[in-house]
């Protein structure tokens, strides 16, 4: 159970450093593109400072095994929001602007979509595995081994 909530947070150690990196590396055209995109242009100066900033965050959370909890679940929370945000787009915007970037670069939005929901799913396997060692661990939850 512990390797499976290990690789879990690996990956998404992986991923939110790999994209906060990307949007570091290019603030001014992250933050350029952010303004162009519907329902966000006019907080694309803020979202582009605080979104890197929150996966940085999140990737330090998942790093230690004392704070691994908070990091998956806000790695959900995060991944919820950025797929509420394509479905949005996806629906409602007259023009659908380009990816852009990351790991997003060679997919379109309905691609991105599928790999958020992938990444919302294995947080959540892992938050789960996470809760259910700790109460085994607290001696909480019984277990098929002490029945």
């Amino acid at each position: 159970m512990q390797k499976i909530i290990d690789i879990i947070s690996a990956m998404f150690i992986l991923l939110w450093s790999y994209a906060a990196i990307t949007k570091l590396g290019s603030y001014d055209v992250f933050s350029t593109q952010l303004g162009r995109f519907p329902f966000i242009s006019k907080m694309g100066f803020f979202i582009a400072l605080a979104l890197p900033i929150t996966e940085i965050m999140l990737a330090t959370l998942l790093v230690f095994k004392r704070t691994r909890f908070m990091g998956l679940m806000g790695s959900i929370i995060l991944m919820l929001s950025i797929s509420i945000y394509i479905i949005s787009v996806l629906l409602f915007s007259e023009t659908i602007p380009c990816t852009c970037g990351g790991l997003s670069v060679n997919m379109g939005w309905t691609e991105h979509l599928y790999l958020n929901l992938f990444f919302v799913g294995i947080g959540i396997i892992g938050a789960r595995l996470h809760n259910k060692k700790f109460l085994q661990d607290e001696g909480k939850l019984k277990t098929s081994e002490t029945e």
